[in-house]
């Protein structure tokens, strides 16, 4: 039986309020099923507007366990699923030149096929792989506005 989407829908078939915890875990579980071997995610959006909150859910949804921290500092950080997915995450707030980012091995990441997972990609510009899926998130007051293309219309 098909369940019922909790998300309430906006303006466009792609734009969602994600006003709860749970909302959000329904947005990863719909996004999570887009993530394959290869795939690069782009997530855009204003500092505290959810990024690695979404990131992380995604990554739980994927079989992800223990800590999944933010790579704000660290830049980058890497998981494996059970089922053998490799995840890439990367945090560009801090990158003020993308040829930083070879500094950080970032090339060897490009030969395999992992799934990227990008915050702050216009730090990244002309550096990192284009993205298969932009996701844009903005504040709604205590709640956030997840967009994404139309073809990924949640059901």
């Amino acid at each position: 039986m098909k369940r019922e989407s909790r998300l309430n829908q906006l303006d466009s078939p792609a734009q969602w309020l994600v006003s709860s915890p749970q909302l959000m875990a329904d947005v990863s579980r719909y996004l999570a099923q887009h993530v394959q071997r290869g795939s690069c995610i782009y997530f855009e959006g204003e500092l505290g507007s959810g990024k690695t909150t979404l990131i992380r859910s995604i990554f739980r949804e994927l079989g992800i366990e223990g800590a999944i921290p933010s790579p704000t500092f660290s830049i980058m950080e890497t998981y494996t699923t059970l089922k053998g997915l490799e995840l890439l995450h990367l945090d560009l707030y801090r990158i003020e030149n993308p040829k930083e980012l070879a500094l950080i091995g970032l090339d060897e990441f490009r030969e395999e096929d992992w799934a990227w997972f990008i915050e702050w990609p216009e730090n990244g510009t002309d550096v990192i792989p284009a993205a298969d899926l932009r996701i844009r998130l903005r504040h709604a007051g205590n709640a956030r506005i997840v967009e994404f293309p139309p073809e990924l219309e949640v059901q």
